[in-house]
């Protein structure tokens, strides 16, 4: 057997992208240490794996959903980045990006505020949209399926 997906292959083009036509810093949205500057987006997988099919194994292609958020201590810098991304993820540029890496990109949500409650006495915005991706795996199962069946017809 081979190893399954590894979600490297599809996160490190997408922040690519987003650090480089947003000029934002990404990082994972539970990522541990000091908050860092404003603004800034973060990523996360809200439905890591979502099958199309139900009796592909090797070689399946499938789908995930990720949530990218945009930081700020100002609502208009959160709504403007958060708009930014969105649209950058939308260009052709992007799609050529992704589609060397092996990532489709299926469906964009609609920017939305996600607030974030006061953290150490300090406000924080946060706009945020969900995408859906698709993705082939690579794994392949060491034992083949029986794909189909012949019948000889032998007379006596």
């Amino acid at each position: 057997m081979t190893d399954t997906y590894d979600y490297r292959e599809l996160i490190r083009p997408l922040i690519a992208v987003l650090k480089d036509k947003t000029g934002a810093k990404v990082y994972e949205s539970s990522f541990e240490g000091r908050q860092p500057k404003d603004p800034f987006l973060t990523y996360e997988p809200v439905t890591p794996y979502i099958p199309l099919s139900v009796d592909v194994v090797d070689d399946e292609i499938w789908e995930c959903t990720w949530s990218i958020d945009a930081i700020a201590d100002d609502m208009i810098k959160a709504m403007g980045l958060a708009q930014k991304s969105l649209k950058v993820l939308r260009t052709q540029e992007a799609s050529l990006i992704f589609e060397d890496a092996g990532i489709y990109l299926v469906e964009e949500g609609q920017a939305e505020r996600r607030d974030i409650p006061y953290i150490e006495g300090v406000q924080k915005h946060r706009v945020g949209f969900d995408i859906r991706i698709r993705v082939q795996d690579h794994f392949t199962d060491d034992v083949q399926t029986i794909d189909s069946i012949e019948q000889e017809n032998k007379e006596a």
